[in-house]
């Protein structure tokens, strides 16, 4: 595998648990300056990822992580392919029995309510670290 990271050599990078190498490759979009720059959920990275999915000026929360799989592996029977919406990873992960109330480093954790109105709205992010008193740390990306 072809590693996407500019200081880690392919062998390395695959040498990496998955989780890990996900990890990595988030970290390497936050690094860039990943931002919103052309209103909500806009800019020219962002725009480049919702046209692979068939969407323009969406919320990109599960499309980053989607994206983040899809450059960290590649092998699909590790995650939901082409999923860009918050409750398409949670069926995938429900179906799969992927849900845990432990978290781990390199985990997905998500938030999902249902409105009043019957629509779905979420957010889905990384889990950088577990602090002892149960605190999670996740991998953001700061600014708009």
């Amino acid at each position: 595998m072809k590693s996407p990271i500019d200081n880690m050599s392919d062998d390395q990078f695959t040498a990496l648990p998955f989780t890990e190498r996900r990890l990595y490759v988030l970290r390497k979009y936050i690094d860039l300056g990943i931002k919103e720059t052309n209103g909500n959920n806009r800019s020219p990275v962002i725009d480049k990822w919702e046209k692979h999915f068939g969407v323009i000026g969406v919320n990109w929360c599960a499309i980053f992580q989607t994206i983040a799989c899809e450059e960290g592996d590649g092998d699909v029977s590790l995650f939901p392919s082409h999923t860009r919406s918050v409750a398409g990873w949670y069926s995938w992960a429900n179906e799969k029995d992927f849900l845990t109330d432990t978290p781990k480093r390199g985990h997905l954790g998500y938030w999902l309510n249902k409105s009043a109105n019957g629509e779905w709205h979420g957010h889905i992010f990384s889990v950088a670290e577990v602090l002892s008193n149960g605190t999670i740390r996740t991998l953001i990306v700061t600014g708009k």
